[in-house]
Formats: C-alpha cells, structure tokens, sequence
C-alpha cells in the first residue's frame, strides 16, 4: 500500500541504488580502457589471472632461453669460422706438398717452400689460441657447454663439446735452421690412431715402432710446437735419410723428400679437421631447430596469455557507452525522484 511520506523518499532510495549500480560497470570499463588489461586485480579473475601468472613465467623464461640460444649459435659459428681458415691453410701446405714431390726441385729449392709452410702452421697456432668465445678458449679440449633453451630446471640442455683435435705429432728437431724434421725414435702405437706413413717397423714384443720417417697420428689438439723459438711440426718437406752414412755421403743424402708423408698427413688433419667442422654445422642446425621450436612455444603461449588478460577495446568501449547511458537515467530519475515529496505543499495549503 502507497502511502505519501516526506521522511523516507523510497523512489529516491532506489534510484541512488541503481545509480551506485551504474557506477561500477563504468568504473571497471574506464579501468580496462586506461590499463589495456581484462584483470587489473585478483577480484576481475582470479582464476585466470593464476593461469595468466604461470604462464608469464613460461614467457620469461624461454625469452632468456632464446638469447641462450641464439649466444650457442654465435660459439658455433665463430669456432666454424676459424675452423674455416684452418683448412684453408692445410689445403695452401698440401698445394706445396706437391709441388715439392715434384723432381725438378732440390733441398734449398724445397727449403724456401719450407718458409711459408712453417709461417702458415704459426697462422694455424695463432687460430687456435685467439678462437676464444667471451674470453673462453674453443680449442684448447675443455670447451664443453651446456645451452639451457627451455625455462624449467629439467628441461634439457643443448650441449657444444668441441673436444680436442690435433694437427700435429709431438716435437720434433730442427735441422740445418730451416728444414723440419722428425728424429723421434720410437713411439707408442695407439689403437685408433691414424698413421700417415708406412715407413716404419713394428716390434710385436712391446708395441712399439722405430720411426724412419714422420709420424701422423691426428687425434689430439689444435696447437703448435716451438723448438728455440721456431715453430715445428711434422709438415716437414724434407726430413733426414736413414741410411746417410758422413763417412760415403755419395751412397745417400743426407735428406730426402719428405713431400708424399706430408700430404699423407695433411689428409689426415684434414680429415680430423672436417669431421669436427661437421659436426659444428649439425650443431648450428640444431640451435636453429630449437630457435624455431622456442620462438613457437613463446608465440603460442603469448596468445594464449593475451585472451586471458588483456581488454578487449571494442567490447569495453561499447560497455562504458552503456554503462554511461545508465548513468545519466539514473540521474535524471534520482532528480525527479527527489522532487516528487515537494507535492506534499499542496496538501497544505
């Protein structure tokens, strides 16, 4: 039952009802428009925002794991890069190799070659101690690192393991200043080990082999050898004749062609060579790979992330229009609403 009163105004009481009402929707769609976020606190959705904050750390994490990435990437190819110009130089000593297998050339003839085959093997030491990455040495056999991609502490690592790769035997004599030669006299035969010549003999007591020539096993790392300050190793064009007697220097000379065990070594660093630079290349293909991967995940998870948490501004727009339509009916209610008890004056008069 309608009753007039002046006292409690219930039309007035339920307009500002309606218009505190009106208020809230405007107030969260201005807040969503100003941030450019869906949930600004817990209370817009706090279950989405939990998933929105672990996923978060997912992004976070394999963001750094594609600048991990992309720093294994550059190891790898700087290491392939000096890689690079070390076969160069092991393909210009064979070139001289051969050229001093020919027979129109003497010892002092070969002795010249012999000049830029010592300054290129000082070239490939020189590679080997300044390839670092970051101040670290790639070629010294303790490059062995591990590239975490991923953002979880068990996600596994990609690993670069550049292990030791030899050019060289052990050190050898100089001899007449300029010639290299290998004097060794004996030396272990190890399983596995790769010999570029023949001209040895084998003792099946103990293993071992007298050398009459220069030996080639390539299984250990990229350095150099100096002898009094000149650099040595067994890219030796000449090398001393076994059976030069000083007393009948006519029977023999006193050193002889070196050129064929030189290529035969040379082919066989090559070859060690290449089958590490092989395996750099299948490493720089696999950190691409994972980039891919990574950059996949970090795509996917950001737009999934996106529908979670961010405003939508053609949504939001048209929820502040109506939520200010409201608010301007509520008004103009509440004004008419606060007048109507002023019809009470006529009843007294």
């Amino acid at each position: 039952m309608s009753v007039i009163v002046i006292n409690t105004n219930m039309m007035s009481v339920n307009s500002q009802k309606l218009l505190k009402r009106s208020i809230t929707p405007l107030q969260t769609a201005m807040e969503r428009l100003s941030s450019g976020l869906r949930i600004n606190s817990a209370k817009d959705d706090a279950a989405g925002l939990a998933v929105a904050t672990r996923m978060t750390t997912q992004i976070r994490g394999l963001t750094v794991g594609v600048r991990n990435l992309s720093d294994g990437l550059s190891v790898v190819q700087t290491a392939e890069g000096s890689i690079e110009e070390v076969v160069s130089s092991l393909q210009r000593i064979r070139e001289i190799a051969v050229q001093a297998k020919s027979g129109q050339y003497g010892a002092s003839d070969v002795s010249y070659m012999q000049f830029e085959v010592n300054s290129l093997v000082e070239d490939i030491g020189r590679i080997a101690e300044q390839s670092r990455f970051n101040g670290i040495r790639l070629f010294d056999g303790s490059f062995n690192i591990n590239i975490v991609a991923g953002y979880l502490a068990s996600d596994a690592p990609v690993s670069i393991n550049i292990d030791k790769t030899q050019i060289y035997d052990r050190p050898n004599n100089l001899t007449n200043g300029v010639v290299l030669t290998a004097t060794v006299s004996q030396a272990t035969i190890m399983e596995g080990t790769t010999w570029g010549i023949s001209d040895w003999v084998t003792n099946p007591l103990n293993n071992v082999a007298a050398e009459r020539g220069v030996l080639a096993d390539v299984i250990t790392s990229l350095s150099v050898t100096r002898v009094s300050g000149v650099t040595t190793g067994k890219y030796a064009l000449l090398r001393d004749n076994p059976d030069y007697d000083s007393a009948n220097p006519s029977v023999a000379p006193q050193q002889i062609s070196n050129a064929s065990n030189s290529i035969a070594i040379i082919d066989g660093s090559l070859n060690s060579i290449i089958r590490l630079r092989s395996y750099l290349g299948a490493k720089a293909n696999q950190f691409e790979s994972a980039l891919r991967s990574v950059d996949n995940v970090l795509e996917t998870t950001k737009a999934a992330r996106s529908r979670i948490m961010d405003a939508d501004f053609a949504a939001e727009t048209a929820n502040i229009t109506r939520a200010l339509i409201l608010q301007q009916s509520s008004i103009s209610v509440l004004s008419q609403a606060n007048s109507i008890p002023q019809n009470v004056l006529a009843l007294l008069k």
